[in-house]
């Protein structure tokens, strides 16, 4: 009985928090993507206004100093640690579904290292301007 139990509420757990952590692994990776296409955005128009309008550059200058330089990096990590978070859970259950679970974790686990990478890309390429 207490079996059955454990059980139920491991599905219940399954068909209640995978959806959720689903949506929430998206709504991160969107907000990531967002954000940094706005820094190449605004990057590639100071670069394209130093050769052109040089006095320009102050106004847009501002704009990046008004933003903290390693919020993409933190949207990385926070998907790392989401996947391993679910690789932990995987491992607790049992069965096809835990193995399901560990697959799904691949996902937030790339994107993760690879706004990562290219966050720490860009800051290098920020500091050799």
């Amino acid at each position: 009985m207490e079996d059955q139990e454990l059980n139920l509420a491991g599905a219940l757990m399954i068909d209640l928090l995978l959806p959720m952590f689903v949506l929430l692994l998206f709504t991160i990776i969107i907000l990531a993507i967002i954000r940094l296409l706005e820094t190449a955005v605004l990057s590639r128009l100071i670069k394209s206004a130093l050769r052109d309008h040089p006095e320009s550059v102050p106004g847009l200058v501002a704009k990046i100093g008004e933003r903290r330089p390693q919020t993409e990096e933190i949207y990385g990590w926070v998907l790392v640690a989401l996947a391993v978070g679910l690789v932990a859970y995987s491992g607790l259950g049992g069965g096809t579904e835990s193995i399901e679970v560990a697959k799904i974790a691949i996902v937030p686990a790339i994107v993760g290292c690879a706004i990562i990478a290219y966050d720490r890309l860009r800051l290098r390429r920020m500091k050799g301007i």
